[in-house]
């Protein structure tokens, strides 16, 4: 019977409890308790049972003194057209009915807009009363049979004049006390040859443990084959004790009806024989053509089981049932889902207890609504805000985008968010201000000593006094000029000061003790200009004679000496080099530099701007490079290529300050109308610039993490200035270098081996500077030997082993031993072939040896050749070494296969096409080989090549490269096509953080710690940190983790391998060993 929503969620919550249409209520649920009520020719005595659509009430006939049941419409005279309609239909249905084992109409009737009509009333149980509703007790096998078929020849009666009853099931069949069946509740009843369009597609009509499939579906357009499926479901239940599929909610009954396949009877009933079971199951079929054609056939059938006849129905054919089972496993797991789904919502939508609360529940829902997208319009515009911030390159970028990626991430973290603020923690930016003092006069500071911790005033008045920057109070007061100080500079080491006074005086104090070292006339003034300056190591120091002729040298080893050091009209500024045997020099838009001592011009760069004219220059630590500048112009001076080329981003201003930073990291320049500017070396992007903000900048600390400005007329103070969170530059060269080809950390974490194309070198990972290194022709590849005893190089000059002396913590090397210098010819009589480049295995067992389009593989532990492989490509330059040992893989840049070799015999095992694009990698812990698509990156079994699952690109497009698989096991690291590193853990198959620019990365050197929590790798001009526990850490502040915070990795603790190492045996002869 069809059923309202409240009925549905009965039918539910009761799936596998009573039947909630046919119980047995108590008198004092009746509404005709307590007083007789009369309805038309009829007494109602008491209510007999209650369904969806109507009401069933003993009734007593005065007129005919008989008792008949009564069937009256629920919703009374407030019942709608298609109630009524569908009341009707019923009764015309039965009225037109005559057979002995259907329940006949005897009346129909109207009062008052209530509708009935009468049947005759069957003394007795139903059938669902005999199978015992709770309890599941099955019936005699005989009899059940024998039941079945009188309403089997029912149905069949009723379809032959054109009536689907669509509701048959144990509760619609009474049975009176001589045994007799009868069918009932024709409430669902439809016409086979019309529609009365009460129905909506898509509706559910019917008890969910007895319908059919298809309609279970909501199809319309039933047949006679949907009885016939309710019929076997009956007999299901009879020799089972319960109906074919039980579920514990609505519509898992439903999927199970659609989808599932009903349990064995002879498994539940020993009694039953497989042909009663054939026949039951026929008529259960999933497809109405396999189910018997009509009631007679089942009846038929059921007669000649009772009488040891054969019956028709045959089993289905195991092609059959494959086909069925292959349709319908595979959406088992998607409906279940969707079952849970609809459920959820459907009991969400139609539960009554709610009603009541609709329009309060709908207005809170609106608001809600409202609120969310409110929010979600804030979180999209503050995500727009941070990335205008992060990108504008203006002071206050990082602190202002922070700011608002925290009000977003309060409001939804997510992916992009982590992406943008792993952007906006890599930026450098002021930080909050140290300290600030108004100066509305001209007395702002000249200069400061290299901590910032004291400075002295441009006066004036010609008095030169130092002043602590802490409380402004003088320290040492050093004397009066006769006229105003025009260039004021403290020595390197903070300990000498030298004020240049507009007259040409200038005059050098040990400020300290305020010993005066040095009084000099006929100095060049120019405001602006750098008319002296100290040596690096200040012992000396360098100035211009008027008129800009002569530029000399101050000594003070042994008391007082000028020495005239060079003569050249025209020179302005000078500036010493770090190395102390090179000058700069800058005449109009010229500059000179001059080596050696005696001193003579080695360069002369012109700047062949008209009306050029350069006052401040200023060396790189390094001493490979320095910046000039002047009058709107600041120009980068490349000593080693011999160029000078202006830096991007400088507006048409004068520079009066140019000085590096941060070890020559960073480059700042200042000038007028607050102009400052600040030059990433390495990759020479401007990171930050602004006009009229806080002032222009005056100098920064030694140490890099503090800047002092000077706003002219306003006031002067110092600020922090952030360094990047969790990056820092290992070597922050002075331009862009080459690639580094290789690299390797030790495994106690104390040293790094890195290569490039001029050689190679070993670093302190905490210190600036090389403690070893290793001039070559060509690229070397490195790596540590497992117990970190030795340190392998693989390249032009062969294979070598430099012992590390032990308990140097690897920072003294010995005599390198040469394990094989040039690789065997697999021609005989050919000469031996040159290494170009080589590979070590990720546990530092094995190596591959290339050269001339050959291979060869070694033994680190044994020093001795194993296998030898001619390559199927000679060019190939990009090469995979298995965890184990046994795989060689190898391809070249963008050629879109891979080559596979077994180093057990040398052999050429298998190309791998649309795989190798970018990179190849290997994960430890599996052995799987990892490689680039187009679409995806690809995990393959080794041997098989099968692919084993992909993490698809989130945008396929070609530029992605594999760059490893950390010691984690969990991390992998890709580039993607705009050049950032994408992280991703293979375990969830998600990136979960993205690092962008302004990190430039360059080559595929790259080395990890243990735990993962450091990676170096390769930059423009140097080698960065990447700090992963502070990045996340960072994050964590904000509100954020990485991605969607799902990831469990913290990048704090050691992975382990667990990989066997399976040992090659020699298979060539004649090899080395």
């Amino acid at each position: 019977m069809g059923h309202c929503p409240a009925c549905l969620f009965a039918i539910g919550l009761k799936i596998k409890g009573e039947d909630p249409f046919h119980r047995d209520i108590p008198a004092s649920e009746s509404p005709a308790s307590g007083a007789e009520q009369s309805l038309g020719d009829y007494v109602l005595i008491a209510e007999i049972a209650r369904g969806g659509m109507g009401v069933v009430y003993r009734a007593w006939q005065p007129r005919l003194k008989r008792m008949v049941a009564l069937k009256l419409l629920r919703a009374g005279e407030l019942a709608d057209s298609v109630e009524v309609a569908r009341f009707q239909s019923e009764a015309e249905a039965v009225a037109e009915l005559d057979h002995p084992h259907i329940v006949p109409i005897l009346d129909v009737g109207e009062e008052s807009g209530r509708h009935y009509f009468t049947m005759k009333l069957i003394e007795g149980d139903s059938l669902a009363q005999r199978l015992g509703v709770s309890g599941g007790r099955r019936l005699d096998v005989r009899e059940s049979v024998l039941l079945l078929r009188s309403v089997a020849a029912a149905v069949h009666y009723a379809h032959q004049r054109g009536i689907l009853h669509r509701d048959l099931k144990p509760g619609n069949i009474l049975i009176d006390a001589s045994g007799c069946p009868y069918v009932t509740d024709f409430g669902l009843a439809k016409r086979i040859e019309c529609d009365m369009g009460a129905t909506l597609p898509g509706v559910v009509l019917g008890t969910p443990n007895y319908i059919a499939p298809e309609q279970a579906s909501g199809q319309k357009g039933l047949t006679t084959s949907a009885d016939i499926y309710s019929l076997g479901a009956i007999l299901y239940e009879m020799l089972t004790g319960h109906p074919p599929f039980e579920g514990e909610t609505l519509w898992d009954t439903l999927c199970k009806v659609r989808e599932s396949r009903p349990p064995l009877i002879r498994a539940q009933n020993p009694l039953v024989d497989s042909h009663l079971e054939t026949v039951c199951l026929k008529c259960l079929q999933k497809e109405p053509r396999n189910r018997y054609r009509t009631a007679e056939e089942l009846a038929d059938d059921l007669g000649r089981w009772l009488r040891d006849e054969p019956v028709s129905a045959r089993a289905a054919p195991l092609s059959e049932q494959l086909r069925m089972w292959s349709r319908r496993e595979p959406l088992a797991a998607g409906l279940s889902v969707l079952a849970v789904v609809l459920l959820l919502l459907g009991v969400a939508g139609v539960s009554w207890q709610w009603r009541k609360a609709v329009s309060a529940r709908e207005a809170a829902l609106k608001a809600t609504r409202e609120k969310e997208l409110q929010l979600e319009q804030l979180w999209k515009a503050q995500s727009m805000n941070a990335r205008h911030h992060r990108t504008s390159r203006v002071l206050g970028q990082r602190t202002n985008a922070w700011a608002v990626i925290s009000a977003a991430a309060a409001i939804k973290p997510s992916l992009e968010l982590s992406d943008e603020a792993i952007a906006t923690l890599l930026l450098t930016d002021l930080g909050p201000r140290v300290w600030w003092k108004d100066a509305p006069s001209f007395e702002h500071p000249a200069c400061y000593d290299p901590g910032l911790d004291h400075y002295v005033l441009h006066s004036e008045s010609g008095v030169v006094t130092v002043r602590r920057s802490s409380d402004h109070a003088p320290v040492q007061e050093l004397g009066r000029g006769r006229r105003q100080t025009t260039c004021v500079r403290f020595s390197a080491d903070g300990l000498l000061l030298g004020a240049l006074f507009e007259d040409g005086e200038l005059r050098v104090w040990n400020w300290k003790n305020a010993e005066l070292l040095a009084e000099i006339e006929d100095v060049h003034v120019r405001w602006g200009a750098q008319s002296f300056d100290f040596a690096d190591d200040s012992e000396s120091l360098l100035f211009v004679q008027t008129p800009g002729t002569t530029v000399s040298r101050l000594r003070w080893f042994h008391g007082v000496s000028v020495v005239p050091a060079l003569t050249n009209a025209g020179v302005e500024s000078v500036a010493a080099g770090p190395s102390g045997s090179q000058v700069a020099c800058a005449l109009g838009g010229s500059l000179e530099l001059w080596e050696g001592d005696p001193l003579r011009r080695t360069a002369v760069f012109h700047s062949g701007r008209a009306g050029a004219r350069y006052l401040r220059i200023a060396w790189h630590p390094a001493g490979q490079c320095l910046a000039v500048a002047g009058e709107n112009a600041v120009d980068w001076v490349d000593l080693g290529k011999r160029s000078l080329r202006p830096l991007p981003d400088m507006p048409d201003l004068f520079v009066g300050n140019l000085f590096f930073g941060r070890g020559g990291e960073l480059l700042f320049a200042g000038g007028w109308h607050d102009l400052f500017l600040l030059w990433d070396v390495a990759s020479q992007e401007c990171l930050l610039q602004s006009q009229r903000h806080i002032g222009s900048p005056v100098a920064v600390s030694a140490g890099g993490d503090r800047i002092a400005f000077s706003r002219e007329r306003v006031g002067f103070g110092v600020w922090e200035l952030l360094a990047p969170t969790g990056l820092h530059k290992l070597i922050a060269g002075s331009q862009p270098s080459p690639p580094f080809a290789s690299m390797d950390l030790h495994p106690n974490g104390t040293c790094l081996a890195m290569s490039d194309a001029s050689g190679w070198s070993l670093w302190d990972p905490e210190a600036p500077r090389p403690f070893f290194s290793r001039k070559t022709d060509a690229p070397q590849i490195v790596k540590f030997s497992r117990d970190g005893l030795s340190l392998y190089t693989a390249g032009s000059d062969g294979l070598l082993d430099w012992p590390l002396e032990p308990g140097s913590e690897a920072r003294r090397m010995g005599v390198a031993r040469v394990r094989i210098r040039r690789l065997p010819n697999l021609t005989p009589g050919m000469p031996e072939v040159p290494i170009q480049f080589g590979l070590f295995a990720a546990d530092g067992r094995n190596a591959v040896l290339v050269g001339g389009g050959q291979a060869l593989a070694w033994d680190l532990t044994e020093h001795r050749a194993l296998t030898a492989v001619a390559l199927h490509r000679p060019e190939d330059s990009t090469l995979g070494l298995s965890p184990d040992g046994r795989w060689l893989m190898t391809t070249r840049h963008n050629a879109g296969s891979l080559d596979a070799y077994d180093l057990r015999d040398g052999s050429y095992a298998a190309s791998l096409r649309d795989v190798g694009l970018s990179g190849i990698a290997w994960h430890r812990l599996t052995g799987q080989l990892v490689s680039v698509s187009p679409t995806a990156l690809e995990f393959m079994e080794a041997g098989s090549w099968r692919t084993v699952s992909q993490i698809p690109w989130p945008e396929p497009a070609q530029g992605w490269a594999i760059r490893g698989v950390a010691p984690d096991h969990r991390t992998a690291w890709a580039h993607d096509p705009s050049g950032a590193l994408r992280l991703l853990d293979v375990k969830t198959r998600r990136f979960f953080a993205s690092i962008q620019q302004p990190v430039s990365f360059a080559g595929w050197g790259m080395a990890f710690d243990g735990s993962t929590s450091r990676v170096f790798f390769g930059l423009r001009g140097g080698v960065g940190v990447l700090e992963l526990s502070r990045i996340r850490s960072a994050l964590e502040q904000a509100g954020l983790n990485w991605g969607d915070g799902d990831s469990v990795l913290d990048f704090t603790h050691p992975g382990s391998t667990i990989i066997q190492h399976s040992p090659l045996a020699p298979r060539r002869a004649g090899l080395p060993h």
